[in-house]
């Protein structure tokens, strides 16, 4: 479910980081966490992964000012996708 390209110090951390600057911090954090769960299925008593799937949509559907093609990162995180299949079960 974790992706290391997340968090590997590279340029997709660093997308990611403007990207949550950007998208997150100028909105009320508690309406744009519901935004996310409903984009990411909105199913009960799996919130976390709702989450983590709406955002994961988000980010890879936005393209970030100095940050990374939408293709690279995309191919960069396509392991990440098993969260999907927390949703299903």
């Amino acid at each position: 479910m974790f992706s290391p390209a997340l968090s590997a110090g590279g340029a997709v951390e660093r997308d990611f980081k403007l990207y949550m600057k950007n998208m997150v911090g100028k909105q009320s954090q508690v309406r744009r966490a519901r935004e996310f769960k409903k984009a990411g299925g909105d199913v009960h008593h799996r919130h976390g992964a709702s989450i983590a799937m709406g955002i994961l949509d988000d980010y890879l559907a936005t393209e970030v000012a100095e940050g990374c093609h939408l293709s690279w990162k995309r191919k960069q995180l396509k392991d990440t996708y098993k969260i999907e299949r927390l949703l299903k079960k």
